[in-house]
């Protein structure tokens, strides 16, 4: 059986094992949206092309809002000048994988349908590869982001669960129009990601196929491993990896196979085979660490493979954030953890590690309504807060005005958002603070 058969038996296979997703409802051929507990929610259908108009046409009166921010926001509104001068677009267009550059087509003419000017292809595709755009402006926006994965004798019931806080500025259009967008693309893997109008390359998602796969910000080392020009993004790679893998060893072939424009960290959990893996990635270099015997992995956004030391430029001092919100994983996740919830990592309890305010290297507990501490998991500038169960294929998600992780943690799951009328997820939410 050569490769083109045998993925066409994959596929099959997973057609028919999924005949009874969604209670044997049929999955959406129309695209829509509607609003959960103050989350967009927008399901999109077909070629990225058509997905992107989709996109473009039910989403007009955000990516206006958009094109106000980028426009206005005092940080913003000086990526597109800075990304023209140093000749940023050019590159961006050029390393963008054909399914963004398609949906970014598409996009711009639903939005121009819909009646709005300025969200056009450059500020699409600039956005889609933001993040190697961002390492070249002098990092714009400062490191964070904290995960973790807990499976196996980490848990109370064999649930493996992935908590990630995405961390950046605080950014009034990202945080005003959290979205879950959701995409099932002709002959592609059906995926979900939580972003913000006008978002193709996502920083965080899960597939079908029980993936969940997100990235922390870190830094090259200009010394011994610099940003390379003319390489590929990593949000685009998560595109990629969410519409077309269905294992950890399938995600982690391709990552391989790319270039890399710069350094990053990404976590891929693989609900299905109970795995996961943290990915330490500079231009040119690579390390894995993998789910332990234990049950745990997690990140915050310095290397930990010794291998990798050498080549990214995190910490600067002791105490940075990163330091401080890895000893707090540190305190919290394993069985010898000084509060460990060893044994005892839910999706509940995953909402608590999200939520733990302490300085893991200082002790002091902040007070909720500070926005970035620089010193606590909680307390990092978080503006999106999650917690994926991928062999269960859900997640929940807080978002909103800050502090985020305080608001209600609001269910997703892929049958209902692949199915509609599919029973929403037990919890549907879990409360917030």
């Amino acid at each position: 059986m050569d490769r083109r058969q045998a993925y066409r038996w994959t596929v099959l296979l997973g057609a028919l094992a999924c005949g009874a997703c969604g209670g044997g409802r049929s999955a959406y051929t129309e695209p829509s949206r509607e609003e959960r507990q103050g989350i967009h929610l927008l399901r999109l259908v077909g070629t990225p092309y058509e997905m992107g108009r989709q996109h473009g046409r039910l989403m007009a009166a955000e990516l206006a809002d958009g094109v106000q921010f980028v426009q206005s926001d005092p940080l913003f509104s000086l990526f597109l000048p800075m990304a023209r001068s140093q000749g940023l677009i050019e590159d961006a267009l050029a390393q963008s994988y054909p399914e963004i550059l398609d949906e970014c087509r598409g996009m711009e003419a639903g939005a121009q349908e819909a009646g709005v000017a300025g969200w056009d292809m450059e500020t699409c595709v600039a956005l889609a590869y933001g993040d190697v755009i961002i390492a070249f402006l002098n990092d714009m926006l400062g490191n964070g982001c904290t995960q973790f994965v807990a499976a196996g004798p980490a848990t109370p019931d064999g649930v493996m669960v992935h908590g990630r806080n995405m961390d950046w500025d605080r950014l009034s259009y990202l945080i005003h129009h959290p979205t879950v967008i959701v995409r099932r693309p002709d002959g592609g893997v059906p995926f979900a990601s939580v972003g913000f109008p006008g978002n193709v390359a996502p920083y965080n998602g899960i597939n079908d196929a029980g993936l969940s796969i997100a990235s922390n910000n870190n830094g090259a080392n200009p010394d011994t491993d610099p940003n390379q020009r003319n390489r590929r993004g990593h949000t685009q790679m998560i595109y990629q990896m969410l519409s077309q893998c269905r294992s950890l060893d399938q995600a982690e072939a391709f990552m391989l196979a790319q270039t890399h424009a710069r350094a990053t960290i990404l976590v891929v959990a693989d609900g299905e085979r109970e795995t996961a893996a943290v990915f330490e990635i500079s231009p040119s270099h690579h390390a894995a660490r993998r789910l332990s015997a234990n049950g745990l992995v997690f990140a915050t956004n310095h290397f930990l493979d010794p291998a990798m030391d050498a080549y990214d430029n995190e910490p600067d001092k002791p105490q940075d954030s990163t330091v401080c919100r890895l000893e707090r994983l540190k305190q919290l996740l394993p069985a010898d953890g000084a509060e460990t919830l060893y044994g005892r990592l839910d999706a509940a309890a995953a909402v608590g590690v999200l939520r733990d305010r302490k300085n893991g290297c200082t002790g002091e507990v902040y007070p909720p309504e500070e926005f970035d501490t620089n010193g606590s998991i909680a307390n990092n500038g978080a503006i999106w807060s999650m917690v994926f169960e991928p062999r269960e294929r859900r997640f929940f998600l807080a978002a909103g005005e800050p502090p985020v992780p305080s608001h209600p943690y609001v269910g997703f799951g892929l049958d209902e958002l692949l199915h509609p009328g599919a029973p929403l997820p037990e919890p549907a939410f879990y409360p917030g603070l």
